[in-house]
């Protein structure tokens, strides 16, 4: 499998080029199934840990975790 570095390479226009290089940032920088879970397992630490000690509380999380849209290393 080409690396996103190989694919940009690869193209021929710069049209073609850039449409590339976006893909390969948007690439880098979206969690990996992994990173993802490990998060999905601290929200949920944290949500049962607030619930235990405010049973009326409603945890609701928010931003780039919502969005999955955060930095590979944030």
């Amino acid at each position: 499998m080409a690396t996103g570095l190989e694919r940009i390479r690869a193209a021929s226009d710069a049209g073609c080029r850039l449409q590339k290089e976006v893909e390969a940032f948007v690439e880098y920088v979206s969690p990996t199934k992994a990173e993802d879970e490990v998060r999905g397992l601290v929200v949920n630490l944290i949500t049962r840990t607030v619930v235990r000690n405010f049973p009326d509380a409603k945890v609701v999380p928010f931003g780039s975790f919502e969005t999955k849209l955060y930095l590979p290393s944030g």
